[in-house]
């Protein structure tokens, strides 16, 4: 029985202790008032709160310590608690005679009567506790809470009229290219002849028929934007050729207006990863843009710079120039510069807002800088290449360090293009496509590199990017090697493998010591980077249909139609495959200047296609042919016949 008690007196010491731990430690003010309203008892923390001592404050009524219409409100409640018995929980005051300068200070009071054994209200218990933080943010929720609802509901406004826009341009576009079509019969005088004053008249027709048709393919850009609809299919193309290709379209434009169109170039070649007819679509805007605000005898210079990690290009002009009131909205939906003339106010606006958003996408900037009267100079950058974005901290770290020990470094990059889209397409697991061109490229390394250690090696596979890379010290001799036996393994595996639809186009890009490195600036480090990509596409293509008579290399010859053209190959419809990489002969007629052409080509993808429904059996192959070795005339010819050929 002794024990028991002395168990007791035990635990009941320990409990007291830790009451008195918490009511000593907690933040809040803790405090026990008489029935005549003097302290009995309060903690560190609400002595301090009154910026005294616990001594201080017992014996005391709250007339002895708070200003007079304080301390009477707070008697009040003490006196309401020990009448009714009821507690008052959790009630927010706001004290103005103790806010700070420009903060309003708020407590929570909770105030509990306390009984004797007898069940008799001797006094009040409180808790007070600082809550100004608390409702501030309150306030502030209440006060930006409608505005949210506001910017929910033009969020939603703004959706349902994107959706709107987009859904309307696409009723009005089918319409509109049937007319179109029908106005080609009459033009091209196939619905009999027409005379001259009726040619003119359909030549203002066609004009403005194509006007309409760029404001919907911008309304359907705008809406694809503000919905985050729109998405890249990457290319690797060459920045120089691809623009020099449409600079005879844009000079001859140019010189209709009596204006002077330079192109000024960096010597070495410039290979970008970029979507091309998005870039394209961003070059015509800004020089149909510099042309339009031009005077006559103007002059207009589209330059490319290589920067350290960036390819910038320029359009720069000695027209009109911006207002500086305009400049800082210049990219805004809906905004045209006020240049006094509106013969020039032309289009809703829209052109500079979905260049920008082209450019950022591409994970470039564009600015403007331009005085009125003195003409405007945009330009906008394009990453270079994102090879070391792909490597994780430790690879990185690893190789400045051994730059920093003058180590020569290579870098292999393999990436596929426009994974996401490339992933859906495949029949087999991905990460098991990953694993076997790891294996790949594990394999072509030891097969190049001899000499070299399995420990010389760093292998880096991202599934996330679509990437394997390989860092090795550098060898000039094996480098070379070792990029071919990888492109030529992986062609090969993708053949043995049968992925349906999946187009081989391997390209090659390679950084010199003189190149651009981004985060390695180094002589030493020397960056190579392979691609696989679905049918890269270089040129803007156009449906084409025409019989093209196909030379192969070994004297056959065959017939095939074909599906649509481009400035950079065609695409050819045979009932038999051609080789891949296999060099051919094409004629064939350009149907609108009406003359013959004869070209050289490179087999670059084939595609077999079946269809074997209840109503028809297809079994064709889709073959994709790039051009080799244009000369002057046959590129004009072809530049020609696409500027005029409607779809």
């Amino acid at each position: 029985m002794k024990k028991k008690t002395a168990y007791q007196k035990h635990s009941q010491i320990f409990r007291q202790r830790l009451l008195e731990d918490f009511v000593e430690h907690i933040p809040d003010a803790i405090y026990f008032k008489d029935i005549q309203g003097r302290f009995v008892f309060i903690n560190a923390a609400g002595a301090k709160g009154l910026g005294l001592t616990p001594e201080e404050v017992l014996g005391k009524t709250d007339w002895d310590i708070f200003p007079p219409r304080l301390a009477k409100k707070v008697i009040k409640d003490s006196q309401r608690v020990i009448k009714s018995g009821k507690a008052i929980i959790d009630r927010v005051d706001k004290v103005p005679e103790h806010s700070a300068a420009g903060e309003d200070f708020y407590i929570s009071t909770t105030l509990i009567p306390r009984f004797d054994h007898r069940g008799k209200c001797i006094g009040v218990m409180g808790i007070a506790r600082d809550v100004s933080k608390r409702m501030q943010f309150e306030h502030l929720r209440d006060k930006w809470l409608p505005m949210e609802k506001k910017l929910l509901m033009l969020e939603e406004m703004t959706r349902v009229k994107s959706d709107f826009i987009s859904a309307v341009s696409h009723e009005i576009r089918t319409p509109l290219a049937i007319i179109k079509q029908l106005f080609m019969l009459i033009y091209d005088e196939t619905a009999g002849p027409i005379n001259n004053q009726q040619r003119e008249l359909l030549v203002k027709a066609n004009n403005n028929i194509d006007r309409l048709q760029h404001i919907i393919e911008e309304l359907l850009d705008i809406s694809r934007i503000e919905g985050q609809k729109f998405s890249l299919s990457y290319s690797l193309i060459k920045m120089k050729d691809f623009l020099l290709d449409s600079a005879p379209f844009f000079k001859e434009f140019a010189a209709e207006k009596q204006i002077a169109l330079e192109y000024q170039m960096p010597k070495q070649d410039i290979a970008v990863f970029v979507d091309p007819e998005r870039v394209q679509q961003i070059i015509t805007n800004l020089i149909n843009n510099a042309i339009k605000f031009t005077p006559p005898h103007g002059k207009i210079v589209v330059e490319v710079k290589v920067l350290k990690s960036k390819v910038r290009v320029g359009v720069l002009d000695n027209g009109s120039g911006i207002p500086k009131e305009d400049l800082f909205r210049i990219f805004e939906r809906f905004v045209q510069v006020s240049t006094g003339d509106g013969a020039k106010r032309k289009g809703i606006g829209l052109g500079l807002t979905i260049v920008k958003a082209l450019v950022e996408k591409h994970g470039g900037e564009i600015w403007v800088e331009s005085e009125e009267g003195k003409g405007s100079r945009f330009f906008f950058t394009l990453p270079r290449f994102y090879t070391t974005n792909i490597l994780p901290p430790k690879v990185r770290t690893k190789i400045n360090a051994m730059l920093e020990k003058q180590k020569s470094v290579s870098l292999v990059n393999l990436l596929v293009v426009n994974f996401e889209d490339f992933r859906k397409r495949l029949d087999i697991d991905t990460k098991k496509l990953f694993r076997d061109i790891h294996n790949i490229v594990f394999q072509a390394g030891k097969d190049a590199f001899k000499r070299f250690s399995e420990g010389d090696y760093i292998y880096v596979t991202n599934l996330k990017e679509g990437a394997v890379s390989v860092v090795f010290p550098y060898a000039v001799k094996e480098e070379p090697i070792f990029c071919d036996l990888i492109r030529q393994r992986v062609k090969n595996y993708f053949l043995k493998n049968s992925l349906n639809e999946i187009f081989m186009a391997l390209g090659l890009v390679s950084y010199t010591s003189e190149s651009v490195r981004g985060e390695f600036d180094s002589q030493n480090f020397h960056i190579k980077e392979l691609y696989i990509g679905s049918e890269m596409r270089l040129y803007k293509r156009v449906k084409y249909h025409v019989r093209v008579c196909v030379a192969k290399g070994t004297g056959e010859t065959l017939v095939a139609d074909t599906q649509d053209l481009s400035l950079g190959g065609i695409c050819l419809i045979t009932q038999a495959p051609l080789a891949t990489d296999e060099q051919v002969g094409l004629v064939f007629s350009l149907l609108k200047i009406r003359k013959e052409i004869s070209v050289q080509g490179r087999v670059a993808w084939v595609s077999h296609v079946e269809d074997h429904s209840m109503t028809q059996f297809l079994d064709y192959y889709r073959i994709g042919i790039e051009f080799t070795g244009l000369d002057k005339k046959q590129r004009e010819m072809l530049a020609k016949e696409l500027r005029l050929y409607y779809e």
